[in-house]
């Protein structure tokens, strides 16, 4: 979650920090973070997907019998 966080404030900081040099108009600069914010959200479920994924592949050791 950690890591989604900052590439989502990587790209706030970016879209909104290249705006001005740029020159850019308000609608380019809300694109640009949109599109690092859906990257960094595709980024976190994938994660969270692949994570799930080989936690289901694990084997699963049985307990010994207690008593």
């Amino acid at each position: 979650h950690l890591t989604a966080s900052i590439l989502n404030m990587l790209a706030l900081g970016l879209s909104f920090g290249l705006a001005a040099p740029l020159d850019l108009p308000m609608n380019t600069t809300m694109l640009l973070y949109s599109v690092g914010s859906t990257l960094a959200f595709l980024f976190y479920l994938g994660a969270i997907w692949y994570t799930a994924r080989a936690a289901a592949r694990a084997p699963v050791s049985s307990a010994p019998p207690l008593g």
